[in-house]
């Protein structure tokens, strides 16, 4: 069953207060939508807000809200 979450504006809407304390995290979760949205016409037409929306939600465990459930503990650029 589809959700809001499912479409471009409705991750948008979620992410959108949990991620701007994160600063360039929130800049570059706009970039990656931008780029989603780009590149949207290359996957089938009944998938490319999906395709935006994971891109709007693909940091949320970042959040501070989030992170301390351990949903997503450390940043997929990080170093050992």
């Amino acid at each position: 069953m589809p959700s809001a979450l499912d479409t471009p504006q409705g991750a948008a809407e979620l992410a959108e207060p949990l991620l701007p304390p994160l600063g360039n995290l929130w800049l570059h979760t706009h970039a990656v939508a931008a780029r989603a949205q780009e590149a949207s016409p290359a996957v089938p037409e009944g998938e490319r807000d999906l395709l935006v929306a994971a891109a709007w939600l693909h940091d949320i465990g970042y959040a501070p809200e989030l992170k301390k459930t351990g949903f997503h503990p450390q940043p997929c650029t990080s170093t050992p």
